[in-house]
């Protein structure tokens, strides 16, 4: 039971390093049918979900610090009184760009947010619609 422990250990780790269940299933030395079925477990899926999110936010807290220095260069770049026009004209593309996708980024959120409390208000409606439509019928046979 414990060789099957480190296994599933083993192949959780290549997995979350190469992200290819059967490249991580041929490091592991594991099958990929045993691989399949580590996934399969609901434990185990669990675990590599949290995992990989674990990884995700460490990633994303490293891009947010190097997008800030990234800035501060442009910003330089576009200060520089020596710095070259097509420099210069790189670095304000790069910043508009960058903005430009971040607003259209924060619009599709707040999209997204209102319709899925549209959704969600709907349902609630369709149910509570559903329960006036019995007590509806109920009254009619009374």
């Amino acid at each position: 039971m414990k060789k099957t422990n480190k296994n599933k250990e083993r192949f959780l780790s290549e997995l979350l390093l190469n992200g290819s269940i059967e490249k991580a299933a041929s490091n592991a030395e594991i099958s990929k049918t045993t691989a399949y079925r580590y996934l399969d477990d609901e434990e185990f899926n669990k675990l590599y979900k949290e995992k990989r999110k674990q990884l995700l936010d460490e990633v994303i807290g490293q891009l947010t610090t190097a997008a800030t220095k990234a800035v501060k260069t442009l910003e330089d770049v576009l200060d520089d009184e020596l710095a070259p026009p097509t420099a210069k004209v790189s670095a304000s593309r790069a910043i508009l760009d960058n903005m430009f996708k971040g607003f259209s980024i924060v619009e599709i959120e707040e999209r997204l947010t209102a319709i899925e409390k549209n959704i969600e208000n709907n349902h609630v409606g369709s149910q509570n619609l559903g329960k006036l439509k019995g007590k509806l019928e109920e009254k009619q046979e009374e």
